[in-house]
């Protein structure tokens, strides 16, 4: 059915572009938060957190929501996730610069091969819900 593939594609294209835009805004704002007030950019909350609760929350009302929300609920949580992922168990675990760290080749990298995975896995993510 060419309708069905058409929208399955616009949702796959709208999960990147949503992914996408969330990591550069992520890392914008932590950027400013670095240059205008680095001491709330180490505090206790991380943006992970955020992308965790809005998961879980799509997961738990995924009958609820619509599959357009949800699809932009999960671009938005996965990139929330995928950007601080390789941050958070290094500073719980370390005595190291949060800040230092987040802007690390190792933070770098490791958000953009998780990224290539979770754009490459977004079909079967947009499939799930």
């Amino acid at each position: 059915m060419p309708g069905v593939k058409k929208s399955a594609e616009k949702m796959q294209k709208t999960f990147a572009v949503i992914y996408i835009l969330t990591v550069i805004l992520a890392r914008l704002a932590a950027w400013f938060l670095t240059i205008y007030n680095a001491k709330h950019f180490s505090g206790f909350w991380h943006h992970l957190y955020t992308g965790l609760i809005i998961l879980f929350t799509v997961l738990i009302f995924k009958g609820l929501l619509s599959k357009k929300l949800s699809v932009i609920l999960l671009a938005i949580a996965a990139a929330l996730i995928a950007d601080e992922l390789f941050l958070v168990p290094v500073s719980l675990f370390a005595q190291v610069d949060p800040v230092e760290k987040y802007w690390s080749y190792y933070s770098w990298l490791g958000m953009f091969f998780l990224s290539l995975l979770i754009l490459k896995a977004r079909r079967g993510i947009i499939k799930y819900i």
